[in-house]
């Protein structure tokens, strides 16, 4: 499935959208999303990280006897001293996280909790365990340190992010919260969590922003027509 306009007509284009939606509540298609976009982007640039690692899955990515590893802890510590992630309202929420190695699933526990997080209300929780859903392909290699290798390709890969977001983002049945669906949509990354604390007060605690997202409207799930829908909805701007 490639997610690109057409020239459908207006009510076919509305249909389409809120099965997008909805289809994107399943990860594995939510992550090819965000790859798709990464690809048109980046071209021959295209490298396996964290953006771009479609078709692993959180299916495959969830199973976490190892986290956190060194590395991941190392990329955490990196993430909670790092000027241009690591805002006031993200050091206010995950200050204790990210003193402990956990910040960056602190980070997408707050976006799934996203009222909680506007109304100051959110409490992290530590990712002691995560959903562990089958089927896994994954491959623990304790010899080379918590390093994974993909079956099917071979590949070694960590991504550290994406685990923290299947972790945090992906509930038992496999189906991800609306708002850190929304999150990643937005901004087509597995990094969103830091953009939505930089725009939290100006744009995501934004009473009808978050009617969107809970009823399945929100502006911007189908990105070629962001411009169009947010003309139309001007609540729906970074301001």
């Amino acid at each position: 499935v490639v997610y690109s306009s057409s020239t459908r007509t207006a009510e076919a284009e509305a249909e389409a959208e809120v099965d997008l939606w909805t289809r994107l509540s399943d990860p594995d298609e939510l992550l090819l999303y965000v790859a798709q976009h990464q690809i048109e982007q980046l071209g021959d640039d295209y490298t396996l990280d964290d953006d771009n690692f479609y078709p692993l899955s959180c299916a495959d990515y969830d199973d976490d006897t190892v986290y956190p590893t060194a590395l991941c802890l190392s990329g955490d510590n990196s993430t909670c001293h790092d000027s241009s992630v690591m805002t006031e309202a993200y050091s206010e929420a995950c200050s204790e996280a990210c003193s402990e190695g956990w910040g960056v699933p602190c980070g997408w526990e707050a976006v799934k909790e996203l009222p909680s997080l506007c109304n100051g209300t959110f409490e992290s929780t530590f990712p002691s365990s995560s959903n562990n859903l089958s089927p896994s392909d994954m491959v623990y290699n304790s010899s080379d340190g918590g390093v994974i290798t993909i079956n099917s390709t071979g590949l070694s890969y960590w991504a550290c992010n994406a685990h923290a977001f299947c972790y945090s983002c992906v509930d038992e049945t496999g189906k991800v919260d609306d708002f850190c669906k929304a999150a990643v949509i937005r901004t087509k990354s597995l990094y969103g969590a830091s953009a939505v604390f930089k725009y939290l007060d100006s744009y995501w605690c934004d009473a009808e922003i978050i009617a969107d997202i809970e009823n399945g409207t929100f502006c911007g799930y189908t990105a070629d027509k962001m411009s169009a829908c947010e003309d139309v909805n001007s609540h729906a701007r970074v301001r």
